[in-house]
């Protein structure tokens, strides 16, 4: 994997891990466990019960361990949180009196799919937690509980799902490496960039003279309809994502990110870019941006957009090199 900001929330959630030997992480390196760990910030984490001492008590303790916990008094509440934003996990009550848990989390999967769930529940609900688990749900502590518990499930249920989700992005993009050329590439990826980013909207800006210039673009609802944009991007536009290691989230409310949201997502509210690049080399530019009333991007998203840029530039470089070697074989 390429080099990838590592904030100091994940190194020290890294060392908790190493400390404690989790099942999930005992068998990784130290190394293994920043790559599954790494972050762009304070990972988001939604806390749902109807008890406020017990939202408040699992705020504590996860804003003391580095995350940035958001309360929800209702599983309704929780839903309509889910749909506007992204969080990195959710802890979740099986009792509530409006929207149970397992009816909650049914819903919450209907807008965010990937979401980790760590349910909470006393014994009297040991049913309805198995319910939960059933429908998707990664871990149960039993209330009451410590707040070591809380932490434990909490950062299995991250690393866990950062490793799931890494493995399911490998996999899906294989394909893009059994091509050599530039184009092909390209078009392989666009076809499969809507789903892998969990976005509306794709580009990618080839900017490597051996490459061919060019932006490439693809929609969701027409994932296999890449039209190429003939308009240029002035290379100036480019200048602050060509020197950000790591990826950009862009909003229209920040007047220094409107230049590069009207070149390549004009529609969009916000978006996510990064450079594609290979030892210093700046290959291309990818953009992903959702439609209007989607939820909005978050930590997940960023480190999403981190992973495939790395295979995506990766196989650009290879079809760079090859057509560099074919280049000189002929001359």
């Amino acid at each position: 994997m390429g080099k990838t900001q590592v904030s100091e929330w994940a190194k020290s959630r890294c060392q908790v891990m190493e400390d404690r030997g989790f099942r999930s992480s005992r068998a990784l390196s130290t190394s293994d466990k920043i790559r599954l760990m790494r972050s762009f910030g304070r990972p988001r984490v939604l806390i749902v019960d109807d008890e406020a001492i017990v939202r408040s008590t699992c705020e504590r303790a996860l804003s003391r361990a580095g995350y940035n916990p958001v309360p929800a008094g209702s599983g309704a509440e929780a839903v309509a949180a889910v749909e506007r934003d992204t969080f990195d996990a959710m802890v979740l009550d099986v009792r509530m009196p409006d929207v149970d848990g397992p009816m909650a989390l049914v819903a919450i999967r209907e807008h965010d799919r990937d979401i980790p769930c760590v349910v909470m529940s006393g014994y009297s609900a040991f049913e309805d937690a198995v319910q939960c688990l059933r429908a998707g749900a990664v871990d149960f502590i039993e209330k009451p509980f410590e707040p070591e518990m809380l932490l434990d499930a909490v950062d299995r249920a991250v690393a866990t799902n950062y490793q799931r989700v890494d493995s399911a992005l490998l996999s899906a993009t294989k394909q893009i490496f059994s091509s050599l050329d530039v184009l092909d590439v390209t078009h392989r990826f666009l076809s499969l960039s809507c789903k892998l980013l969990d976005v509306s909207e794709t580009s990618l800006t080839l900017c490597d003279p051996a490459l061919g210039p060019g932006t490439f673009r693809a929609r969701a609802d027409v994932p296999n309809d890449h039209v190429a944009d003939g308009a240029p991007i002035p290379s100036s536009t480019w200048r602050r994502v060509a020197e950000s290691a790591t990826p950009l989230l862009l909003s229209k409310g920040e007047e220094s990110d409107v230049p590069v949201l009207s070149a390549v997502a004009s529609d969009a509210k916000e978006a996510i870019v990064h450079r594609l690049a290979v030892e210093g080399r700046n290959l291309a530019f990818l953009c992903g941006s959702r439609s209007a009333g989607a939820r909005a991007f978050g930590e997940r998203d960023l480190r999403r957009f981190a992973v495939v840029s790395e295979h995506v530039a990766q196989a650009l470089e290879n079809a760079r090199r090859h057509a560099e070697v074919a280049s000189r074989a002929r001359g």
